[in-house]
């Protein structure tokens, strides 16, 4: 199947071929080819022979948080974010899975933008850094180091910049 996707903002036009547990992305005459199948909340991937783990999020309007070796990149399918990102999801960063929060890096009134760093959490041994969806303002902190969250729970609330300078 023929997808038009945006990898970290980049447009790109690929074709999609899924066979059970194989799986082979193609842009061009370049492809990409390998297995997959998830180990409770990562996905373990072999791509062309090498073994990788990547921890997916969803985030709305159908987006993807992919973080691959602690890179995060954010994958969207064209046409089916685009009439949905308008929704309020954005708005509220939540804990992916079960966690220990480890470092809160804003604060209620802080400016943020999109991608930036605002809490840390760990879970398994692995820390992961969850980012600001979009540009905005902090309005709310709910997230306290040392503390445990269940998957889930909103621990950053931001107001859109846009919303911000209306004000």
């Amino acid at each position: 199947m023929r997808k038009t996707i945006r990898l970290d903002g980049a447009r790109h036009e690929v074709t999609l071929a899924l066979h059970g547990a194989t799986f082979r992305v193609g842009e061009g005459d370049r492809a990409i080819e390998g297995t997959r199948h998830w180990e409770g909340a990562r996905l373990a991937l072999e791509l062309n022979g090498a073994r990788t783990q990547a921890h997916v999020v969803r985030a709305s309007g159908g987006r993807l948080e992919v973080w691959i070796d602690s890179e995060r990149h954010l994958i969207e399918e064209e046409g089916r974010a685009a009439g949905t990102r308008s929704g309020g999801d954005d708005d509220v960063l939540v804990t992916p899975m079960p966690a220990k929060v480890v470092r809160v890096n804003v604060a209620p009134g802080d400016t943020v933008t999109e991608g930036q760093t605002l809490v840390v959490v760990e879970s398994m041994k692995m820390e992961l850094g969850l980012t600001a969806l979009r540009d905005g303002v902090v309005a709310t902190v709910d997230a306290t180091p040392g503390v445990l969250v269940a998957a889930g729970v909103v621990l950053v609330a931001l107001v859109p910049a846009a919303k911000q300078e209306a004000k």
